[in-house]
């Protein structure tokens, strides 16, 4: 829970009230998006087999009513996290196709997980009444050298992981003729890709690292695999290219020129939230690219990896896809 207590230090008015009713606070100050954002992390650390698909129908429903409704006028009656949660559900399954006439809301489509949906606000609630404690001063704001500490860790976490997986590839990637490991695993995948839907155009979508792993295997390993579209998504190429750090790069190449895009990739969208630390865009240093902002309406530490947990990010995406020429 040390994001949520990011989020409500970042953008709250009020932190006393916050750490008694985080989600509901959430709700009215920021958007009812975030907080079902941070009740979906609730849940899928809890959810068990049997209840997966059900969860997964509630998340992807709770989001879509979220994203039409960030600010919905129901709110403004409630005072606790229970009855957010109570009308949200309501809510949803009132608007839901498949629930049967006459059957009450709390027992219709999502009535047997909603036990579960309660047990998540409440270890939400309790998360931030524990860490609040910690954190606040005695007038009721956040301490900033105890917030800090809370902050760090998971993104010292996160940034350590990064720059490891970055090592271990510069390190051991070879080059043309003799190629590491890693290199060969995902070009063979990628030839598998291409082998087994003839005909059909390759796409490649590659999420952070995997972007610029991608990039540099297109630019200098394989120049004769034609891919349709490539899609990178919160990822650092643009930073490598900076760096001149791929194979291909041209050390004489920099601003106001634009490096050149590999000819063997047709078409280029680059996706990046503002939010993520670790993704940039490119539209300032390649050519051919287009660079597309995607709010993933979260908080630092979480936007990196919610681009793919999001539906509404797919059908951007496909909208986005359908536009190019």
């Amino acid at each position: 829970m040390r994001p949520l207590i990011g989020v409500i230090a970042d953008g709250l008015k009020d932190p006393g009230h916050a750490k008694d009713q985080p989600l509901l606070t959430l709700a009215r100050e920021r958007s009812l998006t975030l907080a079902v954002e941070v009740l979906t992390d609730q849940l899928l650390r809890e959810t068990v087999a049997a209840d997966a698909d059900r969860v997964a129908d509630f998340i992807v429903a709770a989001q879509r009513y979220a994203q039409a409704q960030p600010k919905p006028v129901w709110m403004a009656g409630l005072a606790t996290d229970e009855q957010l949660l109570n009308v949200l559900l309501v809510e949803l399954q009132n608007g839901a196709a498949a629930r049967p006439a006459g059957v009450n809301a709390l027992g219709g489509v999502f009535g047997p997980i909603f036990g579960g949906i309660a047990t998540a606000g409440a270890k939400i609630k309790q998360a931030a009444q524990t860490a609040a404690d910690t954190v606040l001063d005695r007038t009721g704001n956040f301490a900033s050298t105890k917030l800090l500490a809370w902050q760090r860790k998971p993104l010292n976490a996160t940034l350590g992981r990064f720059f490891g997986d970055v090592f271990v590839y510069l390190d051991g990637r070879g080059d043309r003729v003799a190629p590491g490991p890693i290199p060969k695993l995902i070009l063979s995948a990628f030839d598998e890709a291409k082998a087994t839907t003839p005909g059909e155009p390759l796409v490649i979508v590659a999420h952070s690292l995997g972007g610029v792993i991608t990039f540099d295997l297109l630019g200098h390993f394989r120049p004769d695999l034609v891919v349709d579209l490539l899609v990178t998504v919160g990822s650092q190429v643009s930073h490598f290219e900076e760096m001149k750090r791929f194979k291909a790069s041209d050390p004489a190449v920099g601003p106001p020129k634009r490096a050149a895009t590999p000819a063997n990739v047709r078409r280029w969208i680059n996706v990046f939230d503002e939010v993520d630390i670790f993704a940039y865009a490119c539209d300032k240093v390649f050519d051919r690219v287009l660079d597309y902002h995607y709010d993933t309406q979260t908080y630092t530490i979480k936007a990196h990896g919610a681009y793919f947990e999001q539906d509404r990010f797919y059908s951007r995406l496909r909208t986005r896809m359908d536009q190019l020429p």
